[in-house]
């Protein structure tokens, strides 16, 4: 429509590093512990930086909703600017009245594999995306996700549940209420699924094998 030849064309994604990005249950449960949060309780996941298209008042909404069903449900948030030093999001955790020991507000985080492997799932909001590599690492990790369909998230989450409209905060509170109601051996089926699928299709050597073909074509 805007004028390129789609003969000509050909994407070859990010390629996630599966190897730094693996399941780790030892480095999720240290993260627990140091946040004070039991192994029995659930934890979801959000990393995005604080801006308009992550969404966070849509995510907080869920939250609040989620709290409402389960009053258990713990909420870990990591991203530049994701602190209580934000006077926009603890504005919105003020107004949705959440109270503040069910949210961790983690800001910049150097390595967020620790939050990853601690979290029953890992939730995006966001109403625009392009390639969301943090999705990819989740499930390299072999995170269950929630996401939002937008951008490539369904091509890389695939056609299963969890994916949900954008701008959708009763939708999202749903899909992270769908993990929680399932069995231990569902969720078990779709952390390996989800690591799987990163390997076969998005992985670096996965990324490398699309350039070699190119370059032979070529």
């Amino acid at each position: 429509e805007k004028g390129y030849a789609a003969a000509k064309m050909t994407v070859i994604t990010n390629g996630i590093d599966v190897r730094t990005f693996q399941p780790a249950p030892e480095l999720g449960a240290k993260f627990r512990q140091e946040q004070g949060i039991l192994p029995t309780v659930p934890l979801f996941c959000h990393v995005a930086r604080f801006h308009p298209q992550k969404d966070h008042l849509a995510f907080l909404r869920a939250v609040k909703l989620i709290l409402s069903k389960r009053p258990d449900a713990h909420f870990a948030l990591c991203g530049e600017d994701v602190t209580w030093e934000n006077p926009a999001l603890t504005g919105y955790i003020a107004a949705l009245g959440i109270a503040r020991d069910h949210i961790r507000l983690l800001g910049r985080v150097e390595d967020v594999r620790p939050v990853l492997n601690a979290a029953i799932a890992v939730v995006s909001s966001s109403y625009g995306e392009a390639f969301p590599v943090t999705l990819g690492e989740a499930m390299a990790c072999g995170s269950v996700c929630v996401v939002t369909r937008v951008g490539d998230c369904e091509e890389i989450v695939g056609q299963q549940s969890g994916l949900v409209p954008a701008r959708d905060p009763e939708a999202l509170a749903k899909g992270c209420m769908d993990v929680l109601d399932m069995l231990p051996e569902q969720l078990h089926r779709r952390k390996l699924a989800n690591r799987r699928r990163i390997e076969q299709r998005f992985s670096l050597p996965a990324m490398t094998r699309q350039y070699e073909v190119l370059y032979r074509e070529l």
